[in-house]
């Protein structure tokens, strides 16, 4: 089966991002790799070595500037969209009590920053009624055992109950 597929993978180059990145790949579709590292996104497209198919883009999303740049750009650089994978992350593994708030602070702006990006992209993939395919790493953050698999599986159920109009599946 070959797939016309162009999907956008936040935290493309690495982990289980990339890794879908590879099998969406192998299934014919191309992809868009957005990260914080170009030299890491740039790493991923050689790695991945399907040329002409896989585009990079840096992107911080916790800066809400470029993250509004970004999404401007969506309509006419990616306008052809037909998923997207967050997979983007942030991990400070330390006691409850250890944190500052300086810690929940990148949390919040990563979790900003990743729900107007995906707001944005929801746009373009509506227009072409596509798929909206962040699903694919839900199940996969909770077979890692990963709590936060939750609460973005409440998301994408929020997400889908507002825009039942639309051919987007979670």
């Amino acid at each position: 089966m070959t797939s016309k597929t162009r999907t956008l993978i936040v935290g493309g180059a690495s982990g289980m991002s990339k890794a879908t990145a590879r099998l969406l790949l192998e299934d014919g579709g191309s992809v868009v790799l957005v990260g914080r590292q170009r030299n890491r996104l740039e790493v991923a497209q050689q790695d991945l070595a399907h040329p002409g198919r896989v585009e990079i883009a840096a992107l911080d999303l916790a800066e809400p500037a470029a993250v509004r740049a970004f999404s401007a750009r969506i309509p006419t650089e990616f306008p052809d969209l037909t998923g997207l994978v967050n997979g983007a992350g942030v991990f400070l593994p330390k006691p409850f009590l250890e944190h500052a708030e300086e810690d929940y602070d990148r949390y919040l702006d990563l979790n900003r920053g990743t729900f107007f990006l995906t707001q944005a992209v929801a746009r373009a993939i509506r227009r072409l009624e596509g798929s909206l395919s962040d699903d694919l790493v839900s199940p996969l953050c909770k077979a890692a055992g990963l709590k936060p698999a939750r609460a973005w599986q409440k998301f994408e159920r929020e997400i889908a109950g507002e825009l039942p109009d639309t051919d987007m599946g979670f």
